[in-house]
This record gives structure tokens, C-alpha cells and sequence, in this order.
């Protein structure tokens, strides 16, 4: 008889403490992926890196990922590309606007044109965090103000 167990994973901690779990061992000097959908994980596959001083050359790792139950039938792909990121920092609760409504100040400083009832105006604005085409500001905005964007 098989037991099954199930685990809570909340953090990327969690995630990091479970890995070893869902790998079969502890990997080391490796990259490691997790396919996660609805709040289940489908796979877990991992790759060794290069000894230190090979790094040179392709910059490709191959990566054999098998797929169990659901997710593995029906399928029929036995090759697809895959993009990785890494997430450097992470920030929840922080204000965002496109990076094309920045505008430099002269002088230094950045700042957005916010339209407020058909009026705009000039709001200055401390950038933070950059991620994809949005950057984190600080300044005098509330959320669900309109921003205007370069075309």
C-alpha cells in the first residue's frame, strides 16, 4: 500500500525546504525547477552546473523533465523551449507605473504627468525596483491615478 503525503509549501523558503523532497535528494551546484499549476506541483527536474572555470561556451543546459499523471498524457511533445528567470528581490504592496511615464527632470529627478479630471500635472517621483516594463515609484500618486505614457 502507497501513503500519500501532502505538503504546505506558503514561501519560497518552504518551496527551497520541500525541493530535496521532490527531487529524490539533495542536490548540489545545481539548478532546479518546480512546475507549479493551480497550487500543485507537476514536476520537479534539476541540472548540474559546470565545474567552476567551464563556464565558457554554450550557455544552454539541458534539462530532461518527465511529466506524471494528468499533465503527462496526451501530450506528444518531446521537446519545448523554455525560458527561466531568476528573481533577484521581490517587493508586494508597492506602487507601479509604466517605465515610459518616467520623464527626467532637469536638474535630476524624475517625475510623471498624472491626468486628474482633464487637468495634468507633474508629479515627481522617487524610481525603485525595475521589472519587465513596469518600474516601482514613491511620490505623491495614488493608486488608480492615470499616468500618461510616451507612444
Amino acid at each position: 500500500m502507497t501513503s500519500r503525503i501532502s505538503l504546505t509549501v506558503r514561501t519560497p523558503a518552504d518551496l527551497l525546504a520541500v525541493l530535496p523532497f521532490l527531487l529524490g535528494f539533495h542536490p548540489a551546484d545545481s539548478v532546479a525547477a518546480v512546475g507549479v499549476r493551480r497550487g500543485r506541483a507537476f514536476f520537479a527536474a534539476r541540472q548540474d552546473l559546470p565545474p567552476p572555470g567551464e563556464e565558457e561556451g554554450d550557455p544552454t543546459i539541458a534539462v530532461t523533465v518527465a511529466l506524471r499523471g494528468k499533465a503527462a498524457r496526451g501530450t506528444g511533445l518531446d521537446q519545448a523551449p523554455v525560458d527561466v528567470g531568476f528573481a533577484v528581490e521581490r517587493r508586494a504592496g508597492v506602487l507601479t507605473v509604466p517605465v515610459k511615464a518616467l520623464l527626467a527632470r532637469q536638474g535630476g529627478g524624475f517625475a510623471v504627468e498624472v491626468v486628474d479630471g482633464g487637468e495634468r500635472r507633474l508629479v515627481a517621483v522617487e524610481p525603485g525596483m525595475y521589472a519587465d516594463d513596469l518600474v516601482e515609484v514613491e511620490g505623491e500618486l495614488e493608486p488608480g491615478q492615470t499616468v500618461v505614457t510616451a507612444r
